[in-house]
C-alpha cells in the first residue's frame, strides 16, 4: 500500500504595516514644507515602538527605541507616512536591526551624509525593498551639495544630553 505524502504549507504571515513618523525639527520655517524642503527626523514605527537613529560621542551604536510620538521639544509631529507592509517576523526584523545597528555608529552621524533619515531608508529599504520619498532628505542634500555642513559645528550637532556612561 502506498500513502500519498501530504505536504503541510507553513500558515501564511500576516503582514506588518510599515509606518514612518516624521517629525518637524524646525516648526519656525512651516513655510520651507511648501517648496519640499523641511527639516525632518523620522523614525520607523512597529510593534508599539519607533526604531531611529541619531548621533552621540560615545561609543557603541546610534540606533534606539523610544515611544511613538515621543521626540523632545521643538521637534513637532509633522506626519505619519504608510510605505507599505512587510512579511518579515518579529524575529526577523529584530535581526535587521541588530545588523543594521553595527554600521550606524553614534559617533558616525553625519546631519547631509548619514543622518536619521538615511537610517530610516536603509531600514525600510531591508523591510520591503521601498525608499523614504524625496523630500524627507532633500534638505541634508542641498546642505550636501552647497557644502553647508563645512559651516556647522557637528559637535553641537551630535551632543544629546549628557548621559552618565560610567
Amino acid at each position: 500500500m502506498y500513502c500519498k505524502r501530504v505536504e503541510q504549507k507553513a500558515p501564511p504571515r500576516s503582514p506588518i504595516n510599515i509606518l514612518v513618523n516624521l517629525y518637524d525639527l524646525d516648526p519656525r520655517f512651516k513655510w520651507s514644507k511648501f517648496v519640499g524642503v523641511g527639516l525632518f527626523h523620522s523614525a520607523i514605527e512597529m510593534f508599539g515602538m519607533e526604531v531611529a537613529y541619531g548621533g552621540h560621542r560615545f561609543p557603541g551604536t546610534g540606533v534606539f527605541y523610544s515611544a511613538p510620538l515621543s521626540l523632545p521639544a521643538p521637534a513637532q509631529f509633522y506626519k505619519q507616512l504608510r510605505l507599505g507592509q512587510t512579511t518579515k517576523t518579529p524575529q526577523e526584523i529584530s535581526q535587521i536591526i541588530r545588523n543594521l545597528s553595527q554600521n550606524w555608529q553614534g559617533r558616525a552621524y553625519h546631519i547631509t551624509n548619514k543622518n536619521c533619515n538615511h537610517f530610516t531608508d536603509a531600514l525600510l529599504h531591508e523591510l520591503n525593498g521601498e525608499q523614504l520619498p524625496a523630500f524627507v532628505n532633500r534638505a541634508a542634500k542641498i546642505g550636501n551639495g552647497l557644502g553647508i555642513y563645512n559651516c556647522l559645528n557637528t559637535d553641537t550637532v551630535r551632543d544629546g544630553p549628557e548621559v552618565d556612561r560610567e
